[in-house]
């Protein structure tokens, strides 16, 4: 949908991402109003740090210099909801042998969820991080 208002517009379906993320008093899909909203801030220092105009000028230059070999470039922050409110919930099954499985109603999109719901179950268990696994 964004690229398809880009091509509308004739704005960037970067800009158009931005402009579209959530800021301070939003209100979520889940009716809370956003009171510490930190993405804006995060991704454009992620676009500091990765160099980012830098790399989109050299990825439309690349494009223009070759007619049959294309680059892109793109940065997507992704937002989801998750609260108890919602019906998002956690199941952990702690096995004869020692081992306990958690399972979560989260997306592991690469922030590393899985590797915390672990973590918090060994912590509240009191048991060793090796024994822990996440679904």
């Amino acid at each position: 949908v964004i690229e398809a208002v880009a091509t509308k517009t004739k704005f960037s379906a970067q800009y158009l991402r931005e402009l579209n993320m959530y800021r301070v008093g939003d209100t979520g899909l889940d009716g809370k109003q956003m009171t510490d909203c930190t993405l804006p801030d995060c991704l454009h220092a992620a676009k500091r740090h990765a160099k980012f105009q830098e790399l989109a000028h050299d990825v439309e230059r690349f494009n223009k210099e070759n007619l049959y070999v294309k680059r892109g470039l793109a940065l997507a922050p992704i937002k989801y909801a998750m609260s108890a409110a919602t019906g998002y919930t956690a199941r952990v099954t702690m096995h004869p042998d020692g081992s306990v499985l958690v399972e979560h109603s989260g997306s592991e999109l690469g922030q590393g969820i899985n590797v915390k719901q672990a973590q918090v179950a060994a912590q509240t268990l009191g048991c060793d991080l090796s024994v822990i696994s996440v679904a």
